[in-house]
């Protein structure tokens, strides 16, 4: 409920923040080396993108939907790294960032300033809301440009668009002029 969670989380309750801290990993020192192994790429993000959809689990309804997995070297590029990525490029977090807010509005003398309190607060969550997800989006942008996965399907697809061009253009005898 929205004003569960504002009670919960909001001007003057405990709550603190704990969203992972993902700066770290916009270095390429964070892994070694492109292996399945607990200091590989695929073991480091795949563990960092597991840890933000568990964080993000919380504000979602129970029946919520279901995060991608980053999967591992082997993963198919249609079955799994596609929808991952698919999925982390428009990536848009459920936090409603409450904890955020600089006014309470049950201290409000009337309806007028309780409602440009509300729409302060508002203003705030969705700025916190933006940069989160800019930030998430932009580490997706960092890893699938290092994804080998993701090059060996961009040479596939060349190689097999090379093919059908000169099928096209130097093969094909109702084509050629």
């Amino acid at each position: 409920d929205k004003n569960r969670d504002r009670i919960l989380m909001g001007v003057g309750s405990d709550f603190t923040d704990e969203s992972v801290d993902v700066m770290p990993y916009f270095n390429p020192s964070m892994y070694r080396g492109f292996g399945d192994d607990a200091q590989g790429f695929y073991a480091i993000y795949g563990d960092l993108f597991q840890k933000i959809s568990t964080e993000d689990k919380k504000y979602l309804e129970p029946e919520g939907e279901e995060y991608p997995q980053f999967g591992n070297s082997k993963s198919a590029y249609d079955e799994v790294v596609h929808l991952f990525y698919g999925f982390w490029q428009s990536y848009s977090t459920p936090k409603p960032y409450y904890w955020l807010d600089k006014y309470d509005i049950k201290d409000a003398p009337n309806r007028k300033v309780q409602r440009m309190m509300e729409k302060e607060n508002k203003k705030i969550r969705e700025a916190a809301k933006k940069q989160r997800n800019e930030v998430i989006r932009q580490l997706c942008k960092f890893v699938r440009k290092r994804d080998k996965r993701v090059h060996a399907y961009k040479v596939r697809m060349a190689n097999e668009h090379g093919n059908r061009l000169k099928w096209n253009t130097y093969e094909n005898p109702y084509l050629s002029a």
